[in-house]
Order: C-alpha cells, then structure tokens, then sequence
C-alpha cells in the first residue's frame, strides 16, 4: 500500500511538471518568428527610465516578501560573493535588483524539497534497505549544483550567442556611422535592426542607448555593456570606443579597422581549433581500436579453445 500511495504522489508531481513545461517551453523557430512579427525592440520614444526597467526587470514584492526569508536578504548588501553572483545573473540574462535573492531561495527550496520527491517515489521503496542514505543524498547535492550549472549554461549560450552575432552588428554600424549618424543613435539603430537576429545582443545595445538617455556618460554605458556580457570581443570594442571618443579620432576607420582585426582573430581561432581536432580524436580512436583487437583476440582463443578441446 505504501509504495502505491507513494507511486501515486510520483506521477501526480511528474505530471504537474511535464504541463508546466509543456506550457512554458517555446522552441526557437516560434521565438524566431515571435520576434519577426514583434517589430522593432524599441522606438526613439521609448527610450526613457521605464523602458530601462523593463529590460532590467523587475520582481513582484509579494514575491520578495515569500523569498526573503530563504535567500537571506540581509546578507545580500556589501558582500563580494554576492556581487560576483549578481555578476553571474546578470550574464545569464537575470538583471533583477532581486535576482540573487531568487538564486538563493531556489537553491535552498531545491535542496529540501528534492530529497522529500525522492523519498515519496516509489524508487526508494524499493531501493529503502540498500540506498536508504544515498538516493536523498545525491538529490540534495544535484538541488543544490542544479540552479548554478543552469546559470553557467545560461551564461555561455548568451556569450556564443553574442560572438556569433557580433561581426553583422559591427558592418552595421560601420554603414551607420559613415552615413552620418552619431555613436548613440548608431546603437540604438543597429539594436533594432538586430531585434530579428539576436534578442540578447539588441538588448545590451539597447541598454547602452537607454543609460545614456537616462544621464550616464557614454564611457560609463559602454563599460556597463562590456561588465553585463563578458565577451572578450566586446569588451575589445568597448575600449576602442572610448579611445576613439577620448582622443576625437574618426570612428568610422576605428571601426573598420576593428572589424578586419576581429575577422582575422576568428580566422585564427578557427585554425587553432583544426589544428586540435586531430589531437582531440586521437583517445577515442584509440580507445575504439583498442576495442576491436579485444574483440577479435577474444573471438579467436574462443575458437581456439572450441578447436583444441
């Protein structure tokens, strides 16, 4: 009775989460599409301190009210180790003011209530006398590690995403800037026309424009785009930026210089990674070949042993 009762809860909590994601989940093409048919990011406008919330986000205060105490809000003002994890959300796409407070009640929500899904499944019933301490054990430890390889992962996706975007952003601004328009108004035109291509990347640049409409200086709005992606790429191009308006020199020809320069540095990555592959290859060919002489030696003394016996 007891492992039906608890195979029930299993499948009720298994379903619960199969809807949400079902519900939840959108596959690229749709995001794709949603983005084609949404048009612009932003109009000229809208670019005032509400759009900059609305990209920065914001978190209901009922919600903080639930999760402080689990994150710890108190703890959350004046400590490096926060910094760097609201360093790490930011990355990952989370730009909330209460972002690292969500980080952390979610870790601890995971870390108590996977072990109580473990011990309610009907795999623990029938593994109680031999795992009675494990199975719990390595739910904890998987709560606890989950919410922090997602936002890694969530991290290098945005970084590849950015990267890989960057060089059809950089040509468009290049036509924009010598077709007279300023480093502002270049951003703010290059982030509509990438809203279609790269959702993450016409936000930074959107962000810039807006933080500058909003009375930072354009230095401080192109550090803060370099601090929110940490691509070494823009971070390149965020220092060229700022010399070139430091020292008045033409933007245009920075700008094209910039570009050819990326294109080599990709071109030699790319070489560098070629290089590897052979390298890369060489265990687990070994490992396969080392598999066919086991089997072919094991297949000849079993048919040795058959002849001679």
């Amino acid at each position: 009775m007891e492992i039906l009762s608890s195979l029930f809860f299993f499948l009720c909590g298994a379903c619960v989460v199969a809807a949400l994601w079902t519900v939840l989940r959108q596959n690229s093409a749709a995001q794709r599409l949603k983005r084609m048919a949404a048009g612009p990011l932003l109009e000229p406008e809208e670019l005032d301190e509400e759009s900059l919330n609305t990209l920065m986000g914001e978190t209901p205060s009922w919600l903080i009210r639930a999760l402080a105490p689990l994150g710890g809000e108190a703890a959350l003002s004046g400590s490096t180790a926060f910094s760097s994890l609201r360093t790490r959300l930011t990355r990952a796409g989370y730009r909330s003011t209460n972002a690292p407070l969500q980080y952390l009640a979610l870790r601890v929500v995971l870390v108590i209530s996977l072990p109580l899904i473990v011990w309610l499944s009907p795999l623990y019933a029938l593994t109680a006398g031999r795992f009675e301490l494990f199975l719990p054990t390595l739910a904890m430890g998987l709560g606890y590690v989950g919410p922090s390889y997602f936002v890694d992962r969530k991290i290098k996706k945005r970084q590849e995403e950015i990267d890989r975007e960057l060089p059809t952003a950089l040509d468009l601004m290049v036509v924009c800037i010598e077709s007279g328009l300023g480093l502002m108004q270049t951003l703010h035109r290059v982030a509509q026309e990438m809203a279609h291509m790269s959702t993450t990347l016409s936000e930074e640049l959107a962000l810039v424009t807006i933080e500058s409409r909003t009375g930072r200086s354009n230095s401080a709005a192109l550090q803060g785009l370099a601090d929110r992606t940490g691509v070494q790429e823009i971070s390149i191009l965020v220092a060229m930026l700022t010399q070139t308006e430091r020292f008045g020199t033409s933007l245009a020809e920075a700008l094209r210089i910039h570009c050819d320069t990326m294109r080599k540095r990709r071109m030699q990555r790319c070489e560098e990674r070629a290089a590897q592959a052979p390298l890369k290859m060489l265990f687990p060919t070994s490992l396969i070949l080392f598999a066919l002489v086991a089997l072919i030696l094991g297949l000849s003394a079993i048919s040795a042993i058959d002849q001679l016996g």
